[in-house]
């Protein structure tokens, strides 16, 4: 699954900074499940990430103005708080 691919149907509202972990990994109280930050990953290993799970699992990430997600290796590993950040389990892109 590409990153720009990535839809969520219902994002989490849990800011990730209230997450308990570091910068790749955090647990949510709310709902006690791990959620994985993909900006935190090479775009390589973000989307073989996605694929392995098969879009299910609870994850985070930054979106530009212009679309595009923040990774790193993108030369920006944690982006500025600016940006939007969108989180939740993403769905598959239609095929």
């Amino acid at each position: 699954m590409k990153l720009e691919e990535i839809t969520f149907a219902t994002p989490c509202t849990v800011a990730w900074e209230t997450m308990t972990g570091d910068d790749r990994l955090r647990l949510c109280a709310q709902c006690n499940k791990s959620v994985y930050n993909l900006s935190a990953m090479t775009r390589k290993d973000a989307e073989d990430f996605l694929d392995k799970t098969n879009g299910s699992a609870c994850v985070q990430l930054w979106k530009r103005p212009d679309g595009t997600i923040a990774t790193s290796d993108c030369g920006r590993p944690t982006p500025p708080p600016p940006q939007v950040r969108l989180g939740g389990a993403p769905m598959p892109a239609p095929r």
